[in-house]
């Protein structure tokens, strides 16, 4: 069941995506990210909540640094 479910999903995201013109139309608006004062706890439940398998790292002002990868 669950791979079919995954099938219509994607299949659904198909046809959202064909009628959008630009990228900024599939862009993520708040992306999550991880940063310096966060715990490495957070991190990890934000990336299992989301099946993350890497997640930006910010710098203190705001700039991607790198990822953090899951392991």
């Amino acid at each position: 069941m669950s791979g079919r479910l995954i099938d219509l999903i994607l299949i659904l995201e198909d046809s959202i995506a064909s009628k959008m013109d630009t990228l900024e139309e599939l862009m993520v608006r708040n992306p999550t990210t991880a940063e310096p004062w966060h715990l490495i706890a957070h991190v990890r439940n934000s990336m299992l909540a989301n099946s993350f398998s890497f997640i930006p790292y910010l710098h203190t002002k705001g700039e991607i640094k790198g990822v953090v990868p899951y392991r």
